[in-house]
């Protein structure tokens, strides 16, 4: 387990987009929960993860990540699929994202590409970038800080309305 926590460390790290990385320890755990989702190929080798974050009365889709290697290939189609699966009938599922593959991978799952975000989801994604942004801030970790500020026009957000 802690190779795979070090491969999500790794990725994280990686990725200045993302969350900031934890211990490899506490990286490990996250990927056992039930708001992880994690995609592997023919030999069991983890290759994608991905986490539900609950905020208030919606979900949210964060954390997606796929391993270089393996990108193009399908497996962000199968991630999503999966998180739709774990969530609640009647409960909305966003994600907030700038990557071009995720955002053809979500239109391609039923999600639909907001403009602006309204004030349905608005004081989540605050809330949540702000926490995430002063957590940068306080690790010293200045480098992916800035590049988040600098890129959050660049994020758009998309909604998956459940049926109820």
């Amino acid at each position: 387990m802690s190779a795979e926590g070090e491969w999500l460390r790794a990725m994280l790290v990686a990725e200045l987009d993302l969350r900031p990385a934890t211990s490899i320890r506490k990286e490990a755990y996250g990927l056992t929960g039930d708001d992880a989702i994690t995609i592997r190929d023919n030999n069991a080798r983890l290759i994608g993860h991905g986490r539900m974050t609950r905020c208030g009365k919606y979900l949210e889709l964060t954390t997606v990540v796929i391993d270089p290697d393996c990108r193009g290939k399908g497996h962000s189609h199968q991630l999503i699929e999966q998180a739709i699966k774990l969530t609640p009938n009647g409960l909305p599922l966003h994600c907030w994202t700038k990557s071009p593959a995720l955002t053809k991978s979500l239109i391609a799952a039923g999600f639909v590409r907001k403009k602006s975000p309204s004030l349905r989801y608005l004081p989540n994604i605050i809330f949540l970038t702000s926490i995430r942004i002063f957590s940068l801030i306080i690790r010293l970790q200045f480098r992916r800080s800035s590049h988040q500020i600098r890129h959050l026009p660049h994020y758009k957000l998309h909604v998956l309305q459940q049926p109820l």
